[in-house]
């Protein structure tokens, strides 16, 4: 058994000895392992991010539970239904559930104005969606926030008093209403075989812009928001207090739940939940959307589009070490094959010769992949993801600012196992050359340094320098061309 402190000692000696190569080596693997290492860190920080994402498009919901209508069911069956009941049902046996928000949604028509300016009335007559929210409750939960409409700024509206409303900024782009006006809304519903209708004057409050508020569908819809409390008063307390057409669930840590780059299992640990949900509320009576799920079905091409990127990087980063690590340690080897025999001479077996040469490698990848990952880490977090949350923010502007630098323990594992496998692998090579070399022929005083690695002819092939290039050139072509037409077609098969 070799002396391992006599081996690590002579081989980081000669490291210090040639420093200028020991440095570019080193500089080598640390750029080609930090770009490996970056794209991991990138994928882990936007997967993390794409559940903002889904919160903004889903409006943090996970899950929809609405009526169901079904062959059979009774006459009078209504849409709004006694919310508690199903909450009562789902508490004792769901635990992954941490939101419960009721909503009464119904629709009806307002009359347009003739301007901000004047309390005129137009002719033309405009279609609202009117949602009664429980302001006290989302406020608890977090659930979403108002805001000035052109800006990120908190709209200060914590609640709104009965018969008092708030229009979402587009529709009153149309309906041109001022804060502080009155409008008029008409509305009504069908309650099983009865319809309800009614008039009502509301003092406008705000108007408004949200985030995670609603899905982002309902920013090109005529959303008026009102209390659920003024319209349990307006359409009778006795019938309908307590009553929704629409109740949000949202779970607990949904960043362990939703992941951009497992798909299936995301739709699987969701459908899970909400199949023990549908049970316990009934198979027939009710319908569970879960609109998170929905839209990260159409992340495929995002998980796609980073594997490729990913093996892409990782073929050129082992093919960039590798090259550094084996052109280095051939020199080195070359320079030192009488000292090998001398060690041989001395006492020392061949495998002492071998594992001297593997371990040099290994030092140098394993300085060079720290370094990289370290670099990779820096570069993400305050080069990379700043510009890319700016791009962002121009497209998506719910995500300004929610772009934050996150990575997993095995993204860290996998970079530094590539990098230190790459070393080992191309230290192997001229490390059993060194172990083969003849005793006598090491120690020879006139021997030429070109023995141990000897000169080909001109006509010969190089194969190793075929493989390499062969293996640029598919990478090149999968990227510049098969890649495009892909994206193009839409089919990854």
């Amino acid at each position: 058994m070799p002396n391992v402190k006599l081996v690590f000692k002579y081989a980081f000696k000669d490291l210090a000895r040639h420093k200028t190569r020991t440095f570019v080596g080193i500089i080598g693997i640390t750029v080609s392992i930090s770009l490996l290492a970056l794209i991991l860190f990138l994928s882990d920080s936007i997967s993390v991010t794409f559940v903002d994402y889904l919160s903004i498009n889903a409006g943090q919901q996970d899950l929809n539970i609405q009526v169901r209508h079904y062959n059979g069911e009774p006459e009078n069956r209504s849409n709004y239904y006694d919310y508690q009941n199903l909450i009562d049902k789902i508490q004792n046996d769901v635990d992954e559930i941490e939101g419960y928000i009721p909503r009464m949604n119904l629709w009806g028509n307002v009359n347009a104005s003739e301007g901000l300016e004047t309390q005129e009335l137009a002719n033309e007559r405009k279609g609202v969606l009117i949602s009664g929210i429980d302001f006290e409750l989302e406020n608890q939960l977090k659930f979403g926030s108002f805001i000035k409409p052109g800006s990120n700024e908190l709209l200060e509206m914590s609640s709104l008093p009965l018969n008092h409303c708030a229009i979402y900024y587009g529709l009153n782009d149309e309906i041109k209403y001022a804060e502080n006006d009155t409008l008029e809304i008409r509305m009504g519903f069908w309650h099983g075989d009865q319809y309800y209708y009614r008039v009502r004057n509301f003092t406008i409050d705000a108007i408004f812009d949200f985030q995670l508020k609603w899905p982002i569908e309902f920013t090109f819809r005529p959303l008026i928001v009102v209390d659920i409390a003024t319209l349990y008063e307006i359409f009778g307390n006795e019938t309908f207090n307590g009553r929704c057409n629409e109740l949000i669930l949202t779970l607990k840590k949904g960043q362990n739940i939703y992941d951009a780059r497992d798909i299936e299992g995301s739709e699987n640990r969701v459908k899970k939940i909400a199949g023990e949900v549908q049970l316990l509320i009934g198979l027939k009576e009710f319908d569970i959307d879960s609109p998170k799920v929905e839209i990260l079905g159409f992340s495929e091409w995002f998980s796609v589009g980073l594997t490729i990127i990913f093996v892409f990087v990782s073929i050129i980063s082992m093919l960039i070490s590798g090259v550094l690590i084996n052109g280095i340690l051939k020199t080195s080897v070359e320079e030192r094959i009488r000292e090998f025999g001398i060690f041989r001479t001395l006492g020392a077996t061949k495998k002492y010769n071998l594992i001297i040469v593997l371990t040099q490698g290994l030092l140098l990848c394993n300085f060079g992949t720290i370094l990289g990952i370290i670099l990779a880490q820096l570069a993400t977090e305050f080069v990379v993801l700043p510009i890319a949350g700016a791009l962002v923010a121009e497209s998506i502007p719910g995500l300004a600012g929610n772009i934050t630098f996150s990575t997993t323990i095995w993204s860290i594992l996998l970079s530094y196992i590539i990098g230190l496998s790459v070393g080992i692998i191309v230290s192997i090579s001229p490390a059993l050359k060194v172990m083969k070399l003849q005793l006598i022929e090491s120690i020879h005083p006139y021997r030429k340094e070109d023995s141990l690695y000897k000169l080909r002819k001109r006509a010969s092939v190089n194969y190793k320098l075929l493989i390499v290039g062969g293996i640029l050139t598919v990478n090149a072509a999968f990227v510049l061309f098969v890649l495009p037409r892909i994206i193009n077609s839409g089919d990854t098969a």
